[in-house]
């Protein structure tokens, strides 16, 4: 009989123990499951802003000059590493032209690396030169601005519209 009590307690203690280890695994996965949202929250929330844009020749090029703001809507500091204007042809083929800065110093031109913290933004500028022979062999159909961050997402503002100086002298 004593061992028949001892092996109804020890099985109640197996139970109560096995209840409360469901009960903090659970726990557990709802603190996960909310500590990751937090996270996700906090990812990378990059947004482009065109204040001023225009093309026009120089020196058998077509150089397009753009400022921008690039907005770090997120919790996190973040970086970007690459700026691109790409070009769309209506066939769909496309050119991506890396950005310079002029040798002018009128503006203030962006210098890649370009370091955002957390709720802030950069303003700045940033030229992208083409070959004249090839610029006049392009059907654009449109512009668009890509910069990639440190962490190679890609963010694009589509659609630019670029003033046309003029473009033979």
């Amino acid at each position: 009989m004593k061992e028949m009590v001892i092996s109804i307690l020890a099985a109640l203690i197996s139970f109560g123990s096995a209840i409360f280890s469901f009960s903090q695994a659970k726990w557990a996965n709802k603190s996960y499951k909310l500590q990751k949202m937090i996270y996700d929250d906090g990812k990378e929330n990059i947004y482009l802003e065109i204040n001023n844009s225009f093309l026009e020749n120089i020196n058998n090029k077509v150089r397009y000059f753009l400022e921008f703001n690039i907005i770090n809507k997120s919790d996190k500091n973040n970086s970007i590493k690459d700026i691109y204007f790409k070009i769309e042809n209506h066939d769909k083929s496309s050119i991506k032209i890396k950005g310079t800065k002029s040798e002018k110093n009128e503006h203030d031109f962006l210098k890649l690396p370009i370091y955002i913290e957390a709720h802030s933004s950069k303003k700045g500028c940033m030229v992208f030169d083409i070959d004249e022979k090839v610029f006049n062999e392009l059907k654009i159909q449109t512009h668009y601005l890509e910069i990639i961050d440190i962490n190679n997402n890609p963010y694009t503002v589509e659609e630019i519209f670029v003033k046309s100086g003029d473009l033979h002298g």
